[in-house]
């Protein structure tokens, strides 16, 4: 068992445990907040302590061969970590707020018994991982409407205004030229999903006749000119 008096040795900039028989971490060690590299290769560690997230200068963290099965979702707040080795152990799935490691190049995550999910990610490289876990708890609504109908039916004109109410009328030359794709087309707030983890996402499409939108349906929902 490492000892509550390590949090006395703030000066430190390296610490290096690896190779010993460490069952548990003291929460003292969320004192040396000059660590810039900690390394715990091959312990018996079952969980490591909350206040690891307090080493804010941590870049290196090694905590391969040990008995992790589940970290704490704090490690996200580790935004200096460049590498991060959790090399076999028993995780099979990881905490979300490894996703905001915007700075992590090497994350090595083999010999764990890892879900299916995430040994694909896994198996594309630290940015595939990475990806997987930020877009995990996000949910995607998307909603697409196509506005057809015959030249000059007014096509145009309901789409600027269900954009905005406000938007001034097309000019009396001014139509759509084949497809007009709105990537960026936002609802008034009480129409959207408001809840957290939740990303909606709007397409328009304003067609200028219905020979285009037969042919639109056939290619898929893109940009034609």
């Amino acid at each position: 068992m490492l000892p509550e008096s390590i949090g006395r040795l703030q000066q430190l900039i390296h610490l290096d445990l690896g190779n010993n028989q460490l069952s548990n971490l003291s929460e003292s060690i969320g004192q040396l907040q000059r660590l810039t590299s900690l390394d715990l290769y091959h312990n018996r560690l079952l969980e490591l302590p909350e206040s690891i997230s307090q080493l804010q200068q941590l870049t290196n963290l090694n905590l391969g061969n040990n008995w992790l099965s589940k970290l704490t979702e704090l490690i996200g707040q580790l935004q200096q970590l460049t590498y991060l080795d959790l090399s076999s152990n028993r995780l099979s799935e990881l905490p979300d707020g490894i996703g905001d490691l915007n700075d992590l190049r090497d994350l090595q995550l083999y010999g764990n018994p890892l879900s299916n999910a995430l040994a694909a990610a896994a198996s594309s490289g630290t940015y595939a991982v990475l990806d997987h876990l930020g877009t995990r708890g996000t949910r995607l609504y998307e909603a697409k409407l196509l506005i057809v109908g015959e030249a000059g039916a007014g096509k145009t004109t309901l789409a600027r205004k269900l954009i905005d109410p406000a938007a001034h009328l097309p000019g009396e030359n001014e139509s759509t030229l084949g497809i007009n794709m709105d990537r960026d087309w936002r609802f008034p707030l009480s129409l959207c999903v408001q809840s957290p983890g939740v990303r909606v996402d709007r397409r328009r499409a304003d067609v200028d006749d219905v020979r285009q939108y037969l042919g639109f349906r056939r290619h898929g929902f893109r940009k034609r000119n």
